[in-house]
């Protein structure tokens, strides 16, 4: 099994037994932990290290009830990297639940989407993130 279906298939089975919704990013990680706090679902920070795309969290995790969730991703202020204009790109089944994803034209290190988060269920993305000249995700 790929480390991406593990993933995924772990992630699955987290939310099946909780009763969650989450989004999956396909690449690594960084941990739950990002510069001594617990990461942000609703804030996840992405950096670029040795040419890989990393956020602070694989899955964001949303609690029942909760609807219409913003989420910002955020690379660091002194990063060379700005999102893409397709800077997270999720799976062609969360269409629906994932809506007005759009950079932010003032600060293209910002990317934001909307979870409608009206079913269970767990969203693979991708990030893009370009330096003007190379587009890494």
């Amino acid at each position: 099994m790929t480390r991406r279906l593990r993933l995924i298939s772990a992630a699955l089975l987290a939310l099946g037994l909780a009763g969650c919704g989450g989004l999956h990013h396909r690449h690594g990680g960084m941990g739950g932990m990002h510069g001594g706090h617990m990461a942000n679902p609703l804030a996840p920070k992405v950096v670029v290290a040795n040419g890989m795309v990393q956020v602070d969290q694989q899955v964001l995790y949303f609690p029942k009830g909760v609807a219409n969730v913003p989420i910002t991703w955020t690379l660091p202020a002194d990063s060379p990297y700005t999102f893409a204009p397709n800077g997270i790109q999720f799976e062609p089944r969360a269409a629906e639940e994932i809506v007005r994803c759009q950079r932010n034209e003032k600060n293209p290190r910002e990317f934001s989407c909307l979870n409608l988060h009206t079913r269970k269920g767990a969203y693979a993305y991708d990030i893009n993130v370009t330096d003007g000249k190379v587009t890494l995700t």
